[in-house]
């Protein structure tokens, strides 16, 4: 049935923009675009091609290495080329197929292009075999490390995002189309990466988006659990002045913050009703609800899951068990297109503000969702393992250009808070400079901004909101944007009644209601 598959991909939907790191082998060779042939996570439409570009530029004629990309072509009569950057840092473009598959859909008049970062996807690679598959156990991770050290010398250090802003240069010079403009799109670290770019190239391009931005100078990625605590927080909020959440987080504790510390201090003593304290630790039920809050399709089940757990009756713990069974049983991505040791790289030399593991330590033993990621990388620094570039002249500023944007982010983002993200605002106050803000939308506006009634529920709005602003940019970047779909962005709803709702209880609990 349509809306069923509808609905399984919307659990995977905060995957596209998420930061992410897994990894693949290069393949492909320089040349003219041509039927891709390796089609890994792109349809079968899409052409492909290999730029070979200096590892160091300073040095060109130190060697090269390759980077990939691929396109959607519409036809020779195309008004625009649509460049589109994924984050990470460490993931691949390929899994922004889908996405602008869907944008072709509604704007057919543009060509669609994504590449992947140098070191990543089927770019020339930096990691390991395995490296997906160590978590943390550090001494593969050290010998992954050693094995890099060997490969590449000093020029591990030049898989950095400056060097990947002079690569996208270099690919879009030689893929430009006489008459066709050039947009460039990019999400959370891709913002990064696109902002840096703009410092070594400010007024080549027609148009610049940055969807869920990583703010140079305020985006550090050992803040990350921080930042995913306080929309949290902020999402109880959104619970406590809800009808429904309220009744039910009432049964627990005075206010849902509340409710929230009661339970996990049960989960931690040992105290839930019998048969139901083998379920969370402390720490795994943290990850659980900061894994809900980051998908904007689950997120309103996470006041739900603790209730259920708190009360814990023989039809709680069927649902509860339901949703740990999917979990545990989630189809694991073998592609790996992304690469963690390029994450770390540049994480530990650019995105890094100097937290330590202690501090964070004791932040999360209060805390309600996290996933731990800012604690392993501040681990991984006091470890000092890398050997790291240091990039004084770009690293963490902000570029000065007069070309259109468009600046979005969402106001319940975990991984890009409108927080960190609206610091931006100030700086860019062009005339076509536009920063809109999305209520409700999470991580990646451009997919997580679905208009009330939203399409896989009550038939209503296909498009997102995200992408009716989009193409409106696209289609003329000069022009005055009308914004107000995003006063009909669908809100967190805890109601059980809903359309919306029943389909994904039963989906993720495995019973209409999410509450009983």
């Amino acid at each position: 049935m349509k809306l069923k598959i509808i609905i399984s991909t919307l659990f995977i939907l905060s995957l596209f923009f998420a930061f992410q790191a897994c990894n693949i082998s290069s393949s492909g060779t320089s040349g003219e675009w041509k039927k891709c042939e390796d089609t890994t996570r792109i349809d079968e439409s899409a052409e492909c091609r290999s730029f070979n570009v200096p590892l160091d530029y300073r040095n060109p004629r130190e060697g090269t290495i390759s980077i990939s990309a691929f396109r959607y072509v519409n036809s020779e009569n195309a008004k625009a080329q649509i460049w589109f950057l994924e984050g990470g840092p460490g993931g691949s473009g390929r899994l922004l197929s889908r996405t602008m598959l869907q944008l072709d859909k509604y704007y057919p008049t543009f060509d669609y292009y994504s590449l992947d970062h140098r070191g990543v996807g089927l770019s020339t690679r930096f990691g390991c075999e395995d490296d997906n598959n160590i978590g943390d156990d550090w001494d593969a991770y050290r010998s992954c490390y050693e094995a890099l050290e060997d490969e590449w010398g000093e020029n591990i250090k030049m898989f950095s995002t400056t060097n990947a802003a002079r690569d996208i240069h270099e690919v879009l010079k030689r893929s430009k189309e006489e008459g066709k403009k050039v947009f460039i799109w990019g999400t959370s670290y891709g913002t990064y990466w696109l902002l840096r770019y703009l410092q070594l190239y400010p007024n080549v391009v027609d148009g610049v988006i940055l969807d869920s931005i990583c703010t140079p100078g305020h985006c550090y990625l050992d803040n990350y659990d921080k930042w995913n605590d306080m929309v949290g927080t902020q999402f109880l909020q959104l619970c406590e002045e809800d009808a429904v959440c309220h009744e039910k987080m009432a049964t627990v504790a005075a206010t849902p913050v509340e409710a929230f510390d009661a339970v996990f201090s049960k989960v931690d003593d040992g105290t839930l009703p019998e048969g139901c304290n083998d379920y969370f630790t402390k720490d795994s039920l943290r990850h659980t609800l900061g894994v809900m809050l980051n998908n904007w399709s689950i997120r309103m089940l996470a006041p739900a899951l603790v209730y259920r757990l708190n009360r814990c009756n023989a039809e709680d713990q069927e649902a509860i068990e339901f949703y740990l069974d999917q979990q545990n049983g989630a189809a694991v991505d073998r592609t790996l297109l992304n690469s963690p040791m390029l994450c770390d790289l540049v994480s530990l030399s650019e995105l890094n503000s100097g937290n330590s593991s202690d501090d964070l330590g004791e932040f999360l033993e209060g805390s309600h969702f996290g996933e731990d990621a800012s604690y392993r990388f501040t681990l991984l620094n006091e470890m000092d393992i890398w050997d790291t570039y240091k990039d004084l002249k770009y690293a963490q500023k902000l570029p000065e250009t007069d070309i259109p944007l468009l600046m979005l982010n969402g106001t319940t983002d975990p991984q890009t808070p409108i927080e960190i993200a609206g610091k931006i605002i100030g700086h860019f106050s062009g005339a076509h400079q536009h920063f809109v803000t999305v209520p409700f939308s999470t991580h990646g506006v451009l997919v997580n901004s679905p208009i009330t009634p939203p399409a896989w529920a009550l038939g209503g709005q296909e498009q997102t909101c995200g992408s009716l602003i989009l193409g409106q940019f696209l289609n003329d970047p000069t022009g005055i944007l009308d914004t107000s779909c995003t006063e009909d962005v669908y809100p967190v709803d805890f109601n059980p009644d809903t359309d919306n709702n029943k389909l994904i209880s039963t989906k993720a609990f495995g019973t209409e209601n999410m509450w009983e």
